[in-house]
Formats: C-alpha cells, structure tokens, sequence
C-alpha cells in the first residue's frame, strides 16, 4: 500500500504538536517572550501570489530555466512537474517518500528516497534511505546513492558534495560524486533545511523539532558545530523546514509551523518577509531573470511567488 499521503497527513500533525510541546515547556509562556518574535523585514513584508494549488502535500520545488516547475508530492509518492504554472502537472517519476531536489549541470535531478516518518525516526541506526537521479526528459530514474538517514533536505557543494538531512534524528550524511555515503558525517538534532555558505566554508541546517534555530558546522571539521541564528519567544515554535541562499549570502527559510518565510541576513538576524501561508516546507529563488523572486510549496499544495524577495532592504 503507498503510504505516502498518510505520511504527508503526519507530518502536518507533527509540526503542530511541536509547536504544542515547545509552548507547554514554557518557550511560549509570557507576554514579553511573544514581544521577541522576529520584525518584519525592511521595507515591509512582500504579498504571497498563488501561482497553483495541487491540493497535496508539497515538500520541495525547483524552477528551471525554460520555466518547468518540479515538485517532490508526497501524497501521490512522486517527483512531479509542471510545465509552466497554471499548466497540468504530470508525474515525472514515482518516488517513495519524495524530498529534497538539486539539479545537476547535465540536467538531471537529484531527489532524496525516504522522506518520511519511519525512515526518519530509525535512519540514524539503519539507514534506509537514498538519492535517486531522474532525467526530467524521459522519467527514468535510478538510485544514485543508498544508506541515507532520511534524505530529508538536500544540498550541494561547488565541488559536487552532496548533504542529506534527517529531522527526525542527529545524522547528517555526506555523499561525495561517487555516491559514496559517510552516514553521520556530523550530528545535529533534527535538521531539516541545509545550505553551503558562500564561501564553501560552512553547511547551515534548520532546526525543525527543536526550538528554532539554525546551526552552522564547518565543513573541514564538522564536530565544529556553532548557532548562527536563533529564534526569540514565539518563533521558537516556529518548526523551520526548508531554505535557500542568495549571492549575498542571506539565508531564506520556510518556517513552517508559523506559516512565513524568514530572511536570516548574514549576521544571523532574522525577520519576517512574508507571512499568511499554509504549512510552507520549502523556499527557493528562481532561475536567470527570476533570481530575485522565492517560489515557495507547502503541505496545502499551494506554490506561491514572492516577487523581488532579494531586493529588499538589508536593514
């Protein structure tokens, strides 16, 4: 039985009861801590324009250049796609658990096998999960790397190096362009959302079933591990999902619980660039001439555009 869409239901269910279990610990108990939560950003939060509405649960998107929209489905347990939004979506590929998607310079896709509940909770001591390359053209698929721990988040670095995150678990696997695996390449509690810094340095993870955070671990010597951002009363309860990076290298965040999408700038100060969204799981800037824009997906179904995100103000 594909049990994809009850694990997409869960997952929903889950981010609110961590936003219970944070509050009854006290994270949410006083006026002054729900003060602290983040400002908007400067120059005022940027209007969400709904793009298309799936009606399933989305986990990550990607843009290409000639305007095709990818999208992991976890209720229909598939890589899908739309060409051009408003446009039917198809199904490019059947995958188990759909997760994160990176796009490769030869133009296949690289989709994490195993986003899901099971996967997550046992992938620290048995991994299970994988990286599957799809060719968009023709939907052929093959398993590029397996023993993964959840596959949840995905990131690449300049060099081809692959991170895998798991926010059910410690593990963050590493995967070099062999598909080799270092499962538990460094720990961190349930990250979700990975990014490599600018400069190759650094890999940033989000924080979901934790108060909201988002760790930075030096590449070179990942038992180095340090918080660049920290959220403040009612945002820790906020469950960050997925983020991006722009040139600058200021961090974009889906905060999921919340329903907004953070800017997290450079110095780790976070504010609130777009808010009123169902569940978002993933931020994304879009491709060329659309690099200034996020595309966001979410566990509604929803795929929204936030125009000119990047060109905000700094401060």
């Amino acid at each position: 039985m594909n049990t994809s869409g009850v694990q997409g239901s869960t997952r929903v269910g889950l981010r609110a009861l961590a936003a219970t279990l944070l509050a009854g610990a006290g994270l949410l108990a006083s006026g002054a801590a729900t003060a602290a939560a983040a400002p908007d950003c400067p120059g005022g939060q940027i209007h969400p324009v709904t793009l298309a509405n799936t009606g399933d649960v989305l986990e990550y998107g990607l843009l290409d250049s000639s305007g095709r929209f990818f999208y992991s489905d976890q209720s229909k347990g598939a890589l899908m796609e739309m060409d051009g939004f408003g446009s039917p979506p198809r199904q490019v590929a059947a995958i188990n658990g759909p997760g994160g998607i990176v796009a490769e310079p030869d133009g296949s896709l690289i989709v994490g096998s195993g986003d899901g509940i099971t996967n997550g909770v046992l992938g620290d001591q048995f991994p299970m999960s994988s990286l599957v390359r799809v060719q968009p053209d023709t939907g052929g698929a093959s398993t590029f790397a397996s023993g993964l721990g959840m596959a949840n988040g995905i990131a690449q670095a300049a060099d081809g190096t692959l991170y895998a995150t798991n926010d059910f678990g410690f593990d963050i696997d590493r995967v070099d362009t062999n598909g080799h695996v270092d499962h538990g390449w460094a720990k961190v509690l349930s990250t979700n959302g990975v990014v490599v810094s600018r400069d190759q340095h650094y890999l940033y993870v989000s924080q979901t079933f934790q108060p909201a955070a988002v760790q930075r671990i030096t590449i070179a010597n990942p038992s180095q591990v340090s918080t660049f951002a920290a959220a403040q009363g009612a945002d820790m309860a906020a469950g960050p999902d997925d983020m991006t990076r722009d040139a600058k290298g200021n961090l974009y965040l889906a905060a999921n619980g919340a329903g907004q999408v953070w800017r997290i700038a450079t110095d780790g100060s976070i504010c609130v660039l777009a808010s009123g969204l169902q569940n978002p799981s993933a931020a994304v800037l879009g491709p060329g001439s659309l690099a200034s824009n996020l595309y966001v997906v979410g566990f509604g179904g929803e795929i929204v555009e936030l125009p000119g995100a990047t060109a905000l103000p700094a401060a």
